[in-house]
């Protein structure tokens, strides 16, 4: 089953089978698929590669990790030299590309949490939902009419349900798709990604939890739109979705060197679209996931990671450069 693995566990997100891996990413919709299961190295007693005595056909047996390579250790045998007295040298220093997108990416939400903006920007992330045209969840007469209308989009199940069902555990290959982009080809873009998704959850869940929504999914208030998928264990409002792909769509124009908006942000509306003709969410869900996503990457964009990711230091490179 997909989760949320432990804090030292291997997410695999970063490809370290050969692939790009599969962040499953969309944890708003359903549970996290970040981390898959850690690779093994199963290691034993292999023979040595020298008989002995000489001739006799006998190996003995050779142990990995060695136990036997002298102490202190040989310089040959440790990859950097005992520092000297004073502080340690950045050499010895976990290096920046050891980190996992996915623990990367959580390690920016604590950048995240803290961004201010002056207004007319949002304050914090918790108070976007005060900001002048805020959606709001209609009122019964309201909820009547996005009821008609998402049982009106169930003729349409038949040809969106792959593709919806394969969105609810992973939007960012079809981003990937749109550009063409992999961790590989574009690593620093990729963690951008990570990034953004990482916040999108976050923030849609700090919403959705909120006494002042915590909104009913549609098929709790009419069961007949029974969704093809098990409903998600949160609440309905906002989508985590709609905020998940508009956010990847804001991000991925600013990296690109000649934005691809069209293209990206008619992604995210499908996106958040086949999320209504599942039956999971209302219009207005998508309507709020929207203006949370764009108030979200205001706030984004002032942290200092992200801002050396995008815009680099003199000398540096940056994710736009991998577009050049």
């Amino acid at each position: 089953m997909s989760r949320i693995g432990p804090t030292d566990g291997t997410d695999g997100t970063d490809g370290t089978d050969g692939t790009d891996g599969t962040d499953g990413t969309d944890g708003t919709g359903q549970a996290i698929s970040v981390v898959r299961r850690a690779s093994i190295r199963p290691i034993g007693v292999s023979p040595d590669p020298n008989d002995s005595p000489p001739g006799s056909g006998y190996f003995p047996g050779y142990k990995w990790p060695p136990s036997n390579v002298g102490s202190p250790l040989p310089a040959d045998w440790v990859l950097v030299n005992p520092p000297p007295a004073g502080p340690a040298p950045s050499a010895r220093k976990f290096p920046e590309t050891g980190w996992s997108s996915y623990h990367f990416s959580i390690r920016v939400l604590s950048e995240f949490v803290k961004a201010t903006l002056p207004a007319p920007g949002p304050a914090s992330f918790d108070v976007i939902d005060a900001m002048p045209l805020f959606p709001t969840i209609p009122n019964d007469a309201g909820i009547m009419t996005e009821l008609k209308h998402l049982i009106a989009l169930i003729d349409y199940r038949p040809q969106v349900a792959a593709e919806a069902i394969a969105q609810s555990n992973n939007i960012l290959i079809y981003f990937q798709g749109v550009l063409s982009f992999s961790n590989t080809s574009h690593p620093l873009t990729y963690r951008l990604c990570h990034i953004v998704l990482r916040v999108a959850q976050f923030v849609a869940m700090h919403y959705k939890a909120k006494p002042a929504y915590r909104r009913a999914r549609p098929s709790q208030l009419c069961p007949s739109l029974m969704p093809l998928i098990e409903v998600p264990g949160h609440a309905s409002f906002p989508s985590g979705h709609a905020v998940e792909a508009y956010m990847l769509a804001g991000m991925l124009t600013k990296v690109m060197p000649n934005g691809a908006a069209g293209p990206l942000n008619r992604m995210a509306e499908r996106v958040a679209r086949n999320r209504e003709v599942l039956g999971l969410h209302y219009p207005s869900d998508t309507q709020a996931g929207v203006f949370i996503a764009a108030n979200a990457m205001l706030l984004l964009e002032t942290c200092s990671t992200v801002r050396n990711y995008i815009t680099p230091p003199v000398g540096q490179k940056g994710a736009k450069d991998e577009w050049v």
